[in-house]
């Protein structure tokens, strides 16, 4: 019924604004996150830039291999790896696997992250993660450059956490827009109830019935005017019943009269007939004298 649509109506809305919800915060999360993984790697890219260029231009390698380990040992959940280069892209340290050292990188985001435009560092998305390149400046020399591999695990682990919960949150603000659309389809359509309650008692001839007002809104003033309607209606039924009636009566008496000759039993039969249509106690029927010229009861 209209109870039934109107709660499935309300919670499909429910379900629609709390899936656009879970949509949109999901891309701000995500958003959120990227840019929070951005600004780390930018910061860790510019550490280990700073402190990785005196011992490469010194050529202390096992000083920055040194370092570098600890780094991504310490960061282990988030970084992938770390290669430093020195000025002509030869690997000089890549961790945690250094299979890679002594090799050559002419990929583009070594070369980018060469050049000394490209201080402020280079970003580049890779399977599964980011790829942030920076170069080793000094003064206005590149004596080499940086690359951090960041893994996108720790992010998808926060963004299951949240889709969880926007999860746990949305199916409980389902239950509780269903339980309250239920109150509201109750509250609502209850006058709605009692306007086509009240016409069918109408229709099947009740027209003593009248529906409650409940309220001054336009549901109120509805069935305010559904009463007046019902009252006046009642009152030309019962107009139209008199009216039949009397033209049944006189119909009847037309009859009874033209089956009597005699003039004195036809005033009787027109004096009984019509005190009963008139529903009087006296009624009588005079006649004038000629003679006399005055009226005379003929008969009562």
């Amino acid at each position: 019924g209209l109870r039934l649509k109107f709660v499935l109506l309300v919670s499909l809305l429910i379900v629609v604004i709390m899936v656009i919800m879970a949509l949109v915060s999901d891309y701000r999360e995500r958003k959120l996150i990227r840019r929070k993984m951005e600004k780390s790697g930018k910061l860790l890219s510019e550490h280990l830039a700073e402190r990785c260029m005196e011992p490469i231009v010194e050529m202390r390698y096992p000083a920055v291999n040194e370092f570098v380990f600890d780094v991504v040992k310490d960061r282990r959940e988030e970084i992938e790896y770390i290669y430093v280069v020195d000025d002509q892209g030869m690997c000089i340290v890549a961790a945690p696997n250094d299979d890679l050292v002594s090799e050559k990188f002419s990929d583009p985001l070594t070369k980018k992250a060469l050049k000394f435009g490209n201080k402020d560092g280079v970003i580049s998305d890779i399977k599964e993660g980011i790829e942030i390149g920076r170069p080793m400046v000094g003064g206005t020399e590149v004596h080499g450059a940086v690359r951090i591999g960041f893994s996108l695990a720790p992010m998808k682990r926060e963004l299951f956490r949240m889709r969880m919960t926007v999860t746990f949150v949305t199916v409980g603000a389902m239950i509780l827009g269903f339980l309250v659309s239920i109150l509201l389809a109750g509250f609502i359509l209850r006058p709605v109830g009692h306007l086509v309650g009240g016409a069918q008692a109408v229709a099947d001839g009740n027209f003593d019935h009248r529906i409650p007002v409940e309220s001054r809104d336009e549901l109120g003033i509805l069935a305010g005017a559904f009463n007046q309607m019902t009252e006046k209606l009642y009152q030309n039924m019962s107009e139209l019943q008199k009216k039949v009636h009397q033209l049944s009566n006189l119909n009847r008496l037309g009859r009874e009269i033209s089956r009597i000759f005699d003039l004195g039993e036809l005033l009787q039969t027109i004096v009984v007939s019509a005190s009963r249509l008139m529903n009087c106690e006296r009624c009588s029927i005079m006649l004038l004298d000629k003679e006399s010229g005055e009226l005379r009861i003929r008969t009562a």
